[in-house]
């Protein structure tokens, strides 16, 4: 935990200093104006807090090295953040209409960037038209297919059929992939997809195998999440797609088979339940989830 601690701090000095432009600035759905750079900073303090731990720990969990987690961990929250980073810099607001030569071209693109969810993006994409959103699924496919093939290298200790071999990376590229894209539609509120990250994060800590992936994770949340209550920051795509990679990465590396399979399929269901209903909505109408999502949020 003291290297997502220390890394998350120090990403959130740096971001602070380098995203101080109003590029970097967006509305938020209370109509408050955010910086963006608590999104930079967590995903820069999970890929660095990994990077850390994959070149200073050398102790082997059960015969295995644990090395490859931490690459498959930082590997994602790289990947993912900067395919998030695209999407969020996608906004074209700040290209000046009056300027003659981009005027046509301006309005196009922001057609472009009205696609929401992946049902708009493929619509989008079947018109001809590419938008950051569907370069954010490929990119954030791609990284997960990579992290999934890190982390094959903790299974080596025992001989697989290849059939078998293939479908667990299938499903540890579906899953972290999965995630990276849950946990972006739970950042619709302040702090709501770190406090998602933080409770499938935390039964990690039990586990030898992942213990340091999970603490490293929960202290970047725990860092990035008073600046995100009190909305002075957002986590945008950035953050939001390296936070939910990341927790991707700890359940492939710890689950078994059914367990894996059980969680891809509610991701997945999920994701088809966000193109038709508000998440906001379902959680507004149940009072305990109301008051979990609320918590340490500021009054309205």
């Amino acid at each position: 935990m003291l290297a997502g601690l220390l890394s998350s701090g120090l990403t959130h000095v740096l971001g602070r200093s380098l995203c101080r432009s109003k590029r970097w600035e967006r509305n938020n759905y209370a109509g408050r104006t955010v910086n963006l750079y608590g999104g930079v900073a967590l995903a820069s303090a999970l890929a660095l807090s990994n990077a850390i731990n994959a070149l200073l720990d050398t102790r082997e969990v059960r015969g295995t090295s644990s090395t490859p987690l931490f690459v498959a961990g930082s590997l994602s929250a790289l990947g993912a953040g900067m395919a998030g980073l695209v999407d969020d810099m996608g906004d074209l607001s700040t290209i000046r209409k009056s300027d003659p030569p981009y005027e046509v071209a301006t309005d196009n693109l922001v057609a472009v960037e009205h696609a929401k969810g992946f049902k708009g993006h493929l619509g989008a994409l079947r018109q001809g038209r590419v938008t950051t959103g569907i370069m954010k699924i490929v990119a954030i496919g791609g990284t997960a297919a990579c992290a999934a093939t890190v982390l094959q290298a903790l299974h080596s200790s025992r001989r697989r059929p290849a059939v078998q071999a293939l479908g667990d990376w299938v499903v540890d590229s579906a899953l972290i992939a999965g995630m990276a894209n849950m946990h972006n539609l739970f950042d619709l509120r302040p702090g709501r997809a770190l406090k998602v990250g933080a409770l499938l994060s935390t039964p990690g800590m039990v586990s030898p195998k992942i213990r340091k992936l999970s603490a490293n994770t929960l202290g970047a949340i725990a860092v990035a999440l008073p600046n995100d209550l009190n909305e002075h920051t957002m986590l945008g795509d950035t953050g939001a797609n390296a936070l939910g990679a990341v927790v991707g990465v700890q359940i492939a590396a710890q689950a078994s088979r059914p367990v894996k399979f059980v969680v891809f399929l509610s991701v997945a269901a999920l994701t088809m339940i966000s193109e038709k209903v508000s998440f906001s909505k379902v959680i507004e109408s149940c009072r305990l989830l109301k008051a979990v999502d609320s918590w340490g949020r500021r009054p309205h």
